[in-house]
C-alpha cells in the first residue's frame, strides 16, 4: 500500500514562520518611525524654504509683505498688504502672483506644518516683515530644534 501525502504545512512550521515574521516586524518598527520623522523634517525644511522665498519675491515685487501667508497662493491681488507705513490697500500696484505655485505647498493653499500638523508660527516686525517658523516643538532626528529651521 502506498503512503498518501497531504499537501500543506504542519503546525510547528506555521508557528515558526509566524515567529520569524513577527520578529522581523518588531525589529523594523523603530526604523520605520525614524524614517517617518526624517521625511516629515525634510518636508518641513522644503516648505519653509518655499514660503520664505515666496515672501521675498512678494516683497521684491511690491515693496511690502503679505497680510497672511495664504495671500502668497492667491490668483489675484489681496485687498491689503503690509509696508513700512502699516497696512495698505492694494491700489494700483501690479500683481505678479501667485507666489507659491499651485501644488507646491498644499494644493493652491498653505498647508499646516507637516511635523506638528498645526499652522506655521508667523512673526511680524514693526515694518510689516513676515517671518515664518515651524510650530513643532522638540528636535528632529539629527538633533536640530524645529524652531531653528
Amino acid at each position: 500500500m502506498r503512503r498518501r501525502f497531504v499537501k500543506g504545512l504542519t503546525l510547528p512550521e506555521v508557528a515558526i514562520s509566524a515567529l520569524v515574521i513577527g520578529g522581523a516586524v518588531y525589529a523594523a518598527g523603530p526604523h520605520y518611525k525614524i524614517a517617518v520623522q526624517k521625511s516629515k523634517a525634510a518636508a518641513l525644511k522644503t516648505e519653509l524654504t518655499l514660503i520664505r522665498k515666496a515672501i521675498d519675491q512678494f516683497h521684491a515685487d511690491t515693496e511690502g509683505y503679505p497680510d497672511k501667508i495664504e495671500d502668497l497662493a492667491r490668483e489675484t491681488a489681496p485687498p491689503i498688504y503690509w509696508c513700512r507705513g502699516g497696512m495698505m490697500e492694494w491700489g494700483t500696484k501690479s500683481w505678479n502672483g501667485p507666489y507659491i505655485a499651485f501644488g507646491e505647498v498644499g494644493i493652491g493653499k498653505i498647508k499646516n506644518d507637516p511635523v506638528s500638523e498645526k499652522p506655521y508660527t508667523i512673526i511680524r516686525n514693526e515694518d510689516g516683515r513676515v517671518k515664518v517658523f515651524s510650530s513643532a516643538e522638540g528636535k528632529d532626528p539629527s538633533g536640530t530644534e524645529f524652531r531653528d529651521y
